[in-house]
């Protein structure tokens, strides 16, 4: 656990951070957001005392970080930024070592660890040997984030780490951080401009304004009742949208409408099939579940006709992924699938129209120790 209480920073005149006071439970994920010198970076860099505060008080699990040796603490707590900050000299193997070879680690140890990591974040071993002007965006942050857990720490500072990489590596990046906070759930404060990654990503999201907290809360309680007008501008007049991005396509998979039909179905069975299917339409279901395609009669009439890449959604994801493909397909309804295609139901438009309309259940957020040595 992380506490701030009543923390203030100047510079010179200036004050970053005013009255700041706020806990950050173990084992989640806080964003802190708010338009550019707010206090956002000036925050986290107060955590392991990059920068040292003027006033209040921050402790982790209870002890003071302005007690601990400040070379100690920076190397207990993983550190990602923006550009990855790789050591441009050193191969991706050394950039991950780097921190455990510090604290005196055995190299059969590092050895592992680094390919435990790289695992981890789904690099093949051979970019051990690679360099960082080799490596892609988009690799070389899961690089920089490989190398900011590879002592293990239980908290992770995480400033901007993804604003520098392009729209589509950006997204992947987001499913991966998900997937890896899911495995390992580490104390995580990372700071964005950006409001569509903080709800994607974060369990609590901290609003900050001119260096004071305007509002800390979880995600889908922050866009339920934001806390005063500057919050509803951050979050923009959409954000019952934003909100889908909580929501997972599984939860409303329905298959009990669905007409099911095997391999090797005579076409009378396929056209009983469809005609008996509350949706029009019957799957063609192989061994174990998997979906091959969906049939449906053709509006001029005749026999039914097999589409064999039908659109489909895995069950893990969100609504506002499920909505972005039904409007580009023009379709208003999506078959949704788990691993390799297993058929799970299906999803219509109707259902996400409902929950625009209804309130943001106030338990949503992404599936979620802390410590550092004396």
């Amino acid at each position: 656990m992380i506490e701030f209480n009543s923390v203030t920073k100047r510079f010179g005149s200036r004050t970053a951070v005013n009255g700041l006071s706020f806990v950050i439970d173990e084992g989640t994920t806080t964003m802190l957001i708010g338009p550019s010198g707010c206090g956002k970076t000036t925050t986290l860099r107060m955590i392991n005392r990059l920068i040292d505060a003027d006033g209040g008080s921050i402790s982790i699990n209870g002890k003071m970080v302005s007690s601990f040796n400040p070379v100690r603490l920076r190397r207990s707590i993983g550190y990602a930024i923006q550009e990855t900050g790789l050591f441009p000299h050193l191969d991706v193997f050394s950039n991950i070592a780097a921190v455990p070879r510090l604290l005196g680690w055995k190299e059969d140890r590092i050895q592992e660890r680094v390919a435990e990591l790289l695992d981890l974040v789904t690099l093949d071993q051979s970019y051990a040997r690679m360099y960082p002007l080799q490596l892609s965006g988009g690799e070389a942050q899961r690089v920089g984030l490989a190398r900011a857990l590879a002592a293990n720490p239980d908290i992770l500072l995480m400033d901007e780490p993804f604003g520098a990489i392009d729209p589509i590596n950006r997204a992947k990046l987001h499913e991966l951080f998900i997937s890896i906070q899911n495995k390992i759930r580490k104390t995580i404060v990372f700071v964005t401009h950006d409001i569509n990654e903080a709800i994607k990503l974060g369990t609590k999201i901290a609003v900050l304004e001119a260096g004071s907290l305007v509002q800390y809360d979880n995600t889908a309680h922050l866009l339920e009742s934001p806390a005063n007008e500057f919050v509803e501008r951050l979050l923009g007049h959409d954000r019952k949208l934003k909100a889908l991005i909580l929501k997972r396509a599984g939860s409303y998979a329905d298959g009990s409408g669905c007409g099911r039909v095997a391999s090797g179905a005579s076409p009378s069975e396929i056209a009983r099939a469809v005609a008996a299917s509350d949706e029009g339409c019957a799957m063609l279901i192989g061994p174990g579940s998997v979906l091959r395609g969906v049939y449906t009669l053709p509006s001029e009439g005749g026999a039914p006709l097999l589409n064999s890449s039908p659109l489909t959604i895995q069950e893990s994801g969100d609504l506002q992924e499920a909505l972005s493909l039904m409007v580009a397909a023009g379709e208003s309804r999506i078959i949704v699938v788990s691993g390799q295609d297993v058929f799970r139901g299906i999803l219509h438009l109707s259902d996400i129209s409902n929950e625009i309309s209804s309130p943001i259940p106030k338990n949503l957020g992404p599936a979620a120790g802390s410590g550092v040595p004396a």
